[in-house]
């Protein structure tokens, strides 16, 4: 990471994956040798199906970075390319706190009553404004630090 660039990379750090597929697990077990259910062709998609919904929840990043050029962010696997949005797209940005229930329904690549949102965890996000008025959330595990870059070496080039 260069003087004048802010990287960051999210993903989701906590075990409710694992606890997905544990559940399932131990669902499985309990139809299939508790109570002895002979069709194994519902135990194989249930979990296949759990193991591949962890392995996609543990796959999830979202790239964030921001220079003097503008914003860009990327939730991989659903944007392969970066998202750009240069500085004079935008016409106010902060960075805040905010609720994922209330205001986006949750986490992930979500649309709500404040605008887009494009986070994983926390609470806490880079607010954009654009000049076409549409709102974008940027989530972000260290606002301090970002809040930061953007005050002491965006603010003089901007």
């Amino acid at each position: 990471m260069g003087e004048d660039t802010y990287n960051e990379i999210q993903r989701i750090d906590s075990l409710w994956p694992l606890l997905i597929f544990t559940l399932a697990a131990a669902g499985n077990w309990l139809i299939y040798f508790y109570f002895g259910y002979s069709d194994f062709n519902l135990f194989y998609v249930s979990m296949l199906s759990a193991l591949l919904l962890s392995v996609f929840l543990f796959s999830l990043r979202l790239y964030t970075r921001i220079d003097i050029s503008g914003v860009q962010y990327r939730f991989f696997p659903f944007h392969f390319a970066w998202r750009k949005l240069a500085w004079r797209e935008i016409t106010s940005y902060h960075i805040r706190e905010y609720n994922p229930w209330a205001e986006f329904g949750g986490w992930g690549l979500r649309y709500g009553k404040s605008g887009w949102a494009c986070t994983i965890s926390g609470k806490a996000g880079l607010q954009l404004v654009l000049v076409s008025k549409k709102k974008v959330l940027i989530g972000t595990v260290q606002p301090d630090k970002m809040k930061d870059f953007i005050n002491l070496r965006l603010t003089k080039t901007i």
